[in-house]
């Protein structure tokens, strides 16, 4: 408790506090009701379904973006919303993209509708395994070649 009361704790909350509500007020959101929005966005609202929400919140600058879940079962209809909203925000420079309490789902979604429709090249991660040397362990990864 003593960590949370502390001054440098209480400092860091305001500020986060802060700057959510700036995020939210960009994005529209009202401190009564986060799932309302201001009246100045509500004509600039470009399609909103019960998974996806898009909304212009800038004219030629900045886009929004909310995703509640990665789920495959509303892959088709998503898409077509998905490819619609990038198509009319293509030189827009700013996206939002917003996965708070997003669910999770599919990685297929997530690659397919976000990922490689953003990232212009390739992105590439090395990964390693390390494992403990003995028989079971080289049986259990099967591996016909053990350095250690």
């Amino acid at each position: 408790m003593e960590r949370l009361d502390n001054t440098i704790s209480k400092n860091n909350y305001t500020k986060m506090e802060q700057f959510y509500k700036a995020i939210d007020s960009l994005c529209g959101n009202t401190e009564d009701n986060e799932d309302t929005y201001n009246d100045e966005y509500e004509d600039k609202i470009f399609e909103e379904t019960s998974n996806v929400t898009t909304r212009i919140i800038e004219d030629e600058n900045i886009t929004y973006l909310k995703i509640d879940s990665f789920d495959v079962s509303k892959y088709n209809m998503d898409s077509k919303i998905l490819y619609e909203f990038y198509d009319e925000i293509r030189d827009y420079p700013n996206l939002i993209i917003d996965i708070t309490n997003n669910g999770g789902g599919g990685m297929t979604y997530f690659n397919d509708l976000i990922a490689d429709l953003l990232i212009p090249k390739p992105i590439t991660v090395s990964t390693y395994m390390l494992a403990k040397g003995g028989n079971n362990n080289r049986f259990f990864l099967q591996l016909e070649y053990v350095f250690w």
